[in-house]
């Protein structure tokens, strides 16, 4: 084979301004195809007079050169527009080829922008070419969108949609024909066919298939990003790697756990609106192919990092499993964490009132809502205290409870038992009226509860806070010895970036919105989204300290110590699998700044009412009732911020968020 390499490099690109010759991982983008040109070439044992640059930019040219290409050629203005075709291109340079003696017969097309095409890639595709001989051997990868599967047409006649291939009886994504797209990094074509008539119409193309991983088509500053942190994850070690005294440092692993989340940012109904294409904040059209992107990035960290597991108690009779996380410093659970090693206790000193260690300060308005402790599931337990089921209680049934002064039927819920059967994390996450705090005693009698009551020692309303009834306990050791620095025991803080359980999420959320079955296992992948989401869950057991009774958190069963809440059932659909998904992450990730992105990606933002829980104490008896506490105004514009003045004024073509114009 004697091929002529074309690389299209034209100036005028928009999506990502100058990309052509924009550092990539340190080097011009260019540079990375001009490199694979070269060790394709000299495969053949051919001379740079084979590979020309189709360029009409002095700048990209003298980028090429600097980069070890002779570029003699240079792309007529006519054919540089945006609305120039590829075919008239490459007819240009194949006459100039040509017409200069080049000897040849087939042309590759290499375009700058899948700079993670392999010689190998390109290879492979020449050698189909060359065995077959048809109008193209192409590069591929699989398709996001099947016509036997999840692509419609619309019936001329009566606007219903209709299954774009096929009968329409397939009901599982692993069992129909895979289809392909093309993936933009490898084309081999037939000059003949190439001059005959446009690509689109050849008879006779043959894909070779490349992994997504390889894939990349730099076309977005979103794409450029990932392809960053592709870049950079090839540079870092796996998190097993690396010695104890190097915890904490940048891995593989923290590379695809961004990749992860923006994808699945990128996927989300703020920038990918499947109701209102146009209301996303990109304006774009709605893709179904952000979701499967999400799903693989997903499934790209499982498959390809070592030494992540959820976390476990590393002492179990002081510890719940999913409170230990965020206070050892070595956990499988981390993937990337702003660690703290300290003496000092300020974050416990600055989360609970003063008056638990003498200090005359404290609580920094740090105060669970009782809108999110509705949140918590009620467990139902049976009289061995085994776990029967597991149900959501949620505010709107919450606040109706208290109206009716009632019981709920289905899950046993009392409001006026308000902490007793809830999701275990709930324990492990938020301090509640009669709690104790167990560094500081030794007995029943002389270890202080948490008295959030109306006029009790820690009622923040007295001493002018707000107060929601609850105190923070996640990030918290609760044996931390609070008073005097001499005897101060030492504690770990776990601010975690990027965990595992995360990534599981991440991918349940984003294989439920691309393959519509939550208890499917899409063909090439690990589990079923409601695999994914049920590790989680187990994960989330009742905490198993078996120091003394008065130890115990009020109101947990002790019965059901060390078990998990229950998995999610089998034969959700789509739509309740989202909301079970979305109020997993509320729960699994309180307190860790995921929430607010969460409601915003999925434009569930409105006006809402926080609630406090308002506890009365008549002896030895409380009574439990709630009142709204503050009132937030939302409106649809803060889902982005106003671009500044200043940056506006930079380029005419910059165009202001919504709702922000000076009209508005």
């Amino acid at each position: 084979m004697k091929p002529l390499f074309i690389i299209p490099a034209r100036g005028g690109s928009k999506g990502i301004p100058h990309k052509n010759i924009k550092p990539l991982g340190g080097r011009p983008l260019i540079a990375w195809t001009i490199d694979v040109a070269h060790e394709v070439a000299a495969r053949f044992g051919l001379s740079d007079e084979h590979i020309l640059l189709s360029t009409d930019s002095e700048g990209i040219a003298a980028v090429a050169e600097q980069c070890g290409l002779a570029v003699p050629y240079r792309r007529p203005a006519a054919l540089a527009t945006d609305t120039a075709g590829s075919r008239e291109m490459m007819l240009d340079a194949i006459d100039y080829a040509s017409a200069h003696g080049v000897d040849f017969d087939c042309v590759v097309l290499l375009q700058p922008t899948s700079p993670f095409r392999t010689a190998d890639d390109v290879l492979g595709c020449m050698k189909l070419y060359e065995e077959r001989r048809p109008d193209m051997a192409v590069s591929v990868k699989e398709a996001s969108a099947n016509p036997y599967y999840n692509c419609f047409e619309t019936d001329e006649r009566t606007g219903a949609l209709h299954i774009s291939k096929g009968d329409g009886l397939y009901t599982r994504r692993q069992d129909v024909p895979k289809a392909w797209e093309f993936n933009g990094a490898v084309y081999v074509i037939n000059p003949a066919s190439l001059r005959a008539m446009p690509m689109g119409a050849f008879p006779m193309r043959l894909p070779y298939a490349m992994p997504a991983e390889r894939s990349v088509d730099l076309d977005t500053p979103l794409d450029w990003a990932i392809a960053e942190a592709m870049l950079a994850a090839g540079d870092l070690p796996h998190v097993d790697e690396y010695a104890d005294s190097e915890w904490g440092r940048a891995t593989k692993g923290a590379c695809y756990a961004l990749i992860s989340r923006v994808r699945l940012l990128a996927a989300s109904p703020l920038f990918n609106d499947r109701q209102n294409p146009s209301g996303s904040a990109c304006r774009g059209e709605y893709s179904a192919e952000k979701w499967k992107t999400a799903a693989e990035a997903a499934k790209y960290f499982l498959e390809n990092t070592r030494g992540y597991a959820l976390h476990r108690s590393t002492d179990p009779e002081r510890y719940g499993d999913y409170e230990d996380l965020f206070l050892r410093r070595y956990s499988p659970e981390i993937i990337l964490a702003y660690q703290q090693d300290q003496f000092a206790v300020r974050l416990e000193r600055n989360c609970l009132p003063g008056q638990l260690f003498n200090y005359a300060f404290g609580v920094l308005n740090n105060f669970p809502t009782l809108n999110t402790v509705a949140e918590y599931e009620v467990v139902k337990l049976d009289d061995q205290g085994n776990v029967v089921s597991t149900h959501l209680l949620g505010l709107d049934k919450l606040l109706k409870l208290h109206e009716t002064n009632g019981t709920d039927p289905e899950s046993g819920f009392d409001p006026q038992n308000p902490y007793a059967n809830r999701d275990p994390r709930f324990y492990q996450s938020v301090w509640y009226n009669g709690e104790p705090w167990p560094a500081r005693g030794t007995t029943a009698a002389n270890t202080p509860k948490f008295e959030s009551y109306v006029g009790g020692a820690h009622d923040a309303t007295s001493k002018g806070f707000y107060c929601t009834g609850f105190f923070n306990r996640k990030f918290l050791d609760a044996w931390a010895n609070l008073t005097g620095y001499g005897t101060m025991l030492k504690v770990n803080h776990n601010f975690i970036i990027f965990r595992y359980a995360e990534i599981l999420l991440n991918y349940a959320e984003a294989v439920n919105e691309a393959f519509g079955d939550p208890d499917a296992v899409p063909a090439g992948y690990p589990m079923s989204a409601r695999e994914a989401v049920n590790l989680v869950r187990e994960r989330a057991k009742f905490p198993n300290y078996n120091m003394q009774d008065f130890k115990w958190p009020a109101g947990m069963p002790k019965a059901a110590a060390g078990k998990s809440i229950s998995p999610l059932p089998a034969g959700l659909g789509q739509t309740e699998m989202r909301k079970r998904i979305i109020h997993e992450r509320w729960i699994e990730f309180f307190q860790e700044e995921q929430r607010f992105f969460d409601l915003n990606r999925w434009k569930m933002r409105s006006p809402v009412t926080i609630y406090k829980q308002i506890i009365t104490k008549s002896g030895d008896k409380f009574s439990f009732s709630v009142e709204p506490l503050i009132t937030k105004t939302w409106k649809d514009k803060f889902y982005l911020f106003p671009i500044q003045e200043k940056e506006m004024n930079k380029s005419p073509l910059l165009e202001q968020n919504p709702g922000w114009g000076l009209e508005e």
